[in-house]
C-alpha cells in the first residue's frame, strides 16, 4: 500500500535522500539538494510524500504560482520503486489540493534531457505549451507544460493504482483561496466555470473526506 500525504519535518531527512540520489530525475537539474530549502517547503505546506511500510519512498513538490495555478517542481521516487505509478499518484494528489483551492491550472516545467516526464505528463492530462530554448545549463531546453483545471474533471483519479489511499486535509486556508477564484472568475463573465468547479469541489471533498476516513480505519484496524 501507498499512502500520499504532506510532508512534515521529521520527513525532511528522507525527502533529501531521494533527491540527491545518482539514479534520481532530480539530478538532470544538477547540483545538490540541501536541507534547508526542503523545510521551508514542508513548513508551508508545499510538499507531498509516498509512504510504503512507514518508510518514505517518492516526494513531489508543488508552490502556489499566483492564485490561479500550481507550479510543480521537484519529484522523485526511489529508483527500485518506478514504474509502479507512485509519481502518477503523487501528481493526483495536488489535483485533489488544485481542486479543494479552486486552481485554474498545474504548471510544469520539464528539463529537454529529463527522459521520463515527457512520457508521463501528457498520460495527466498535460500538454507541452512553450518551449524557452538554451534556458539552462549546458545549452538544454525547457518546456513548459500545462493541465487545465477548469473545467475541472476527476478522470484521473482512476489512473491510481488501487493500493494507493490519501491522507489529505480540507484546509480552511484552501476555502479562502477558492472564494477569492470563484470571485475572479464571476467578475470575468466565466459564471459556467463557476459552476462546474463547485461540482468538481463538493465531488473532490467527498473523496478527500472518503479517502481520509479509509486511512484512519486502517490505522486503528476497525470501523470508525
Amino acid at each position: 500500500m501507498t499512502l500520499i500525504r504532506l510532508a512534515v519535518e521529521d520527513d525532511v531527512g528522507a525527502i533529501q535522500k531521494i533527491a540527491n540520489e545518482p539514479r534520481s530525475t532530480v539530478s538532470h537539474l544538477g547540483g545538490f539538494v540541501m536541507m534547508e530549502p526542503i523545510k521551508a517547503v514542508v513548513k508551508s505546506g508545499s510538499m507531498l510524500v509516498a509512504v510504503q511500510s512507514d518508510s518514505i519512498v517518492g516526494f513531489s513538490e508543488a508552490l502556489p504560482f499566483g492564485k490561479h495555478g500550481l507550479k510543480m517542481s521537484l519529484v522523485a521516487v526511489t529508483p527500485d520503486l518506478r514504474r509502479q505509478k507512485i509519481c502518477t499518484s503523487l501528481y493526483v494528489g495536488w489535483g485533489l489540493i488544485a481542486s479543494l483551492q479552486g486552481r485554474l491550472y498545474l504548471q510544469d516545467h520539464i528539463i529537454s534531457n529529463n527522459p521520463t516526464m515527457p512520457m508521463v505528463l501528457p498520460t495527466l492530462g498535460f500538454s507541452p505549451a512553450v518551449v524557452l530554448r538554451s534556458k539552462v545549463k549546458r545549452h538544454h531546453d525547457l518546456t513548459l507544460w500545462y493541465k487545465s483545471m477548469c473545467p475541472q474533471t476527476s478522470g484521473w483519479v482512476y489512473r491510481v493504482p488501487s493500493t494507493t489511499e490519501y491522507h489529505l486535509e480540507d484546509l480552511e486556508r484552501y476555502h479562502e483561496n477558492f472564494s477569492q477564484m470563484g470571485q475572479l472568475l464571476s467578475s470575468r463573465g466565466r459564471s459556467e466555470d463557476v459552476r462546474e468547479s463547485l461540482i468538481a469541489l463538493n465531488s473532490t471533498r467527498e473523496y478527500v473526506r472518503r479517502c481520509s476516513l479509509e486511512y484512519e480505519r486502517s490505522r486503528v484496524g476497525g470501523s470508525l
